[in-house]
């Protein structure tokens, strides 16, 4: 966990620091166009370096990734801190902080078996993204964006449940 606050404070970090010493979204892109193209498809890499690799990779090798890809994300999460008042940015991570620990918490400490839960999990997701494709193309009302969204917040709640779970009985 401290290495997951360590890449959140890298990422939030590093992306404040940009936002202050740009002016507007268009400015940061139009002064740093190839670090921001260059970032979009280096996530991309690293979610698949991070996927397949990471469980053979040598720790110190893993923690450099890590490192990296959490200012990777920085880079990328930059033009968002731009569009919103900091303050709404700085209150929406600090509330989000606070969900993710309760949930976390909740996995760590239930003594229930919740590995019957990755399968729904998987599952709902897969629907939910292939109900997004589709609506894209038929389903066009504001309703419909507002509940993918809150059904994918549930799926990914859950999913935090479930993995903290399942690390609490691997450790």
């Amino acid at each position: 966990y401290l290495w997951m606050f360590f890449g959140l404070a890298i990422t939030f970090g590093l992306a404040l620091y940009m936002t202050l010493n740009s002016m507007s979204v268009m400015e940061f892109v139009a002064l740093h166009t190839e670090l921001y193209l260059g970032a979009s498809v280096a996530s991309i890499i690293f979610v698949f370096v991070i996927g397949f690799f990471v469980a053979k990779m040598p720790p110190t090798l893993a923690k450099i990734v890590f490192v990296l890809y959490a200012a990777d994300m920085g880079i990328l999460i930059t033009p968002t801190l731009l569009l919103y008042e900091l303050g709404s940015v700085v209150f929406v991570f600090g509330i989000t902080s606070a969900i993710y620990l309760i949930l976390a918490v909740i996995g760590l400490v239930s003594k229930k078996d919740m590995s019957k839960l990755g399968p729904v999990l998987l599952v709902s997701l897969i629907g939910l993204l292939v109900y997004s494709l589709i609506s894209i193309f038929f389903i066009h009302s504001r309703m419909n964006d507002i509940i993918i969204g809150c059904v994918g917040i549930i799926i990914f709640m859950g999913f935090t449940v479930y993995d903290n779970n399942r690390i609490k009985k691997q450790f």
